[in-house]
């Protein structure tokens, strides 16, 4: 291929990236910009479909404070996209840069020139499947968990991080019937609900209920159908996807779904929180 900007002791690691991922049919391109808006071009752009892998070759280990804003400008424009470095292998990495890449989410690819083979040392998120909640909702003593799940989340574990949200809004959903039960809010039997005789759908079902002492629900009909659509993303975590592009199409509505999340919790804990 032919470079203008990758340093020539690079070229050489280049070039087995750029043909590993040609065996794997993607379409490479060598120095193009992925926008037109871009200030860095990276060294290769392999693509496949509507997705890119961002590599960019060093020859020495020494992250450059340009690739660090090109990611954040990847993230601000929510590129679908993953942005990898690569570099030889054997060859000393810095503690300093490899926390700033676990920081930045930037992947780490270590090139074998004997073997021709790919390291993946340290995983690339996707800024287009990253989620970014509201900074004002309020998780009572559930924050630290769900910052958790939410970097979890955008660190690439996206079918975990969102199974785990789920049971979380479960759990919360469960505890606040419990308690509007307990203050009369509702007439279904305490017992019933402790001992899970009642699934998700039906403890929302009956919190949204004006079958109560107080004549209203505990919550609105508006929330209610947030709430089922929040529980019916694990459709989307136990349905098969015997396709690529299938999968692509899931990993969006995983995003969808998890930027729900937050929101859902918030809501829960300060409908908890109101009733005396």
């Amino acid at each position: 291929m032919p470079y203008e900007f990758t340093p020539e002791e690079a070229q050489s690691t280049a070039e087995i990236v750029a043909k590993y991922y040609s065996k794997r049919r993607f379409d490479v391109k060598c120095e193009t910009e992925i926008h037109h808006e871009a200030e860095f071009v990276t060294t290769l752009i392999c693509w496949k479909r509507k997705f890119a892998y961002l590599i960019e070759v060093l020859a020495e280990p020494d992250l450059d404070n340009r690739i660090i804003l090109f990611k954040n400008w990847l993230g601000a424009r929510r590129i679908y996209c993953e942005f990898h470095i690569a570099v030889k292998e054997g060859q000393a990495i810095p503690s300093a840069m490899l926390q700033k890449l676990k920081k930045n989410n930037i992947g780490l690819i270590l090139v074998n020139h004997d073997s021709e083979n790919l390291d993946f040392m340290l995983k690339s998120n996707n800024p287009a499947l990253c989620v970014t909640p509201d900074p004002t909702l309020n998780y009572g003593n559930k924050k630290h968990q769900v910052t958790s799940l939410i970097e979890k989340f955008n660190g690439g574990e996206r079918h975990d991080a969102l199974r785990d949200m789920c049971e979380l809004a479960e759990g919360l959903t469960h505890n606040l019937l419990i308690k509007a039960i307990k203050k009369g809010r509702c007439n279904l039997v305490l017992s019933n609900v402790e001992n899970n005789k009642i699934d998700w759908s039906g403890k929302i079902n009956a919190l949204a209920s004006k079958n109560q002492h107080t004549g209203r629900p505990t919550i609105t009909e508006a929330f209610k159908v947030d709430l089922h659509s929040f529980r019916n993303a694990r459709n989307l975590l136990d349905h098969p996807v015997p396709t690529v592009a299938e999968k692509e199409k899931r990993e969006k509505q995983f995003a969808e779904r998890m930027m729900g999340g937050p929101r859902i919790v918030s809501e829960i804990i300060k409908l908890k929180n109101s009733i005396k």
